[in-house]
């Protein structure tokens, strides 16, 4: 049990310094394309928190407001709503009570 605590710490160790040295010494391509998904995926946030402040005050959001569905950030609308919303339905609760877009 020890011996398997410390080889997944070790194991654990290597990784991190794998990855903070690939990060380090990457091209500089590789460095622009890491900044470009970044600035992409802040302003992707960006019209994801404006739709759901949107959406929020006209009160058309679930309880849960969004919520992660297979695998993809959606918005938590209610069903009567949903056709009102620009979007892909992603899929329904089990209750049908709500659509997530």
């Amino acid at each position: 049990m020890f011996h398997q605590q410390i080889a997944f710490h070790l194991l654990q160790c290597i990784k991190d310094y794998t990855y903070h040295n690939q990060k380090g010494c990457s091209s500089k391509e590789l460095a622009e394309i890491r900044k470009n998904l970044s600035t992409a995926k802040r302003e992707l946030d960006k019209v994801f928190r404006a739709q759901l402040a949107k959406l929020k005050k006209l009160g058309w959001l679930a309880e849960t407001e969004e919520s992660v569905y297979n695998g993809r950030r959606v918005l938590s609308v209610m069903a009567e709503q949903k056709r009102n919303v620009k979007g892909l339905i992603q899929g329904s609760s089990d209750t049908g009570k709500t659509s997530f877009i």
